[in-house]
C-alpha cells in the first residue's frame, strides 16, 4: 500500500507540473486611437504604451497598434481591447 501510494505520488508530481505549464497565455491586441485631447486627457497612445509591456510582463501575449488589426493580427487574438 505505501508503494503504491508512494508511486501515486511520484507521478503525480510529473504530470501536474506539465498540465499546469501546458496553459497557453491570454493573447490580447489594443487598438489605441490618435490622442485628439489636451495634454493629460484621454492619452491613447500612452495606454498603448503602458499596457502592452506590463501585460506581457504578467504573463500574457500582447500587442497593440494605433490601427485596426489585421486579419492575421485578429486570428492570434483571444481579447481585444479597444480604447480610442
Amino acid at each position: 500500500m505505501k508503494r503504491l501510494l508512494l508511486s501515486l505520488a511520484l507521478a503525480s508530481s510529473f504530470v501536474l507540473p506539465q498540465v499546469s505549464s501546458a496553459a497557453e497565455p491570454l493573447r490580447v491586441f489594443i487598438r489605441a486611437g490618435a490622442k485628439s485631447h489636451a495634454p493629460g486627457a484621454h492619452d491613447f497612445p500612452q495606454f498603448l504604451k503602458d499596457w502592452v509591456p506590463m501585460l506581457n510582463e504578467r504573463g500574457a501575449k500582447a500587442d497593440g497598434a494605433l490601427e485596426f488589426p489585421t486579419k492575421e493580427q485578429l486570428d492570434k487574438t483571444d481579447v481585444l481591447i479597444l480604447h480610442s
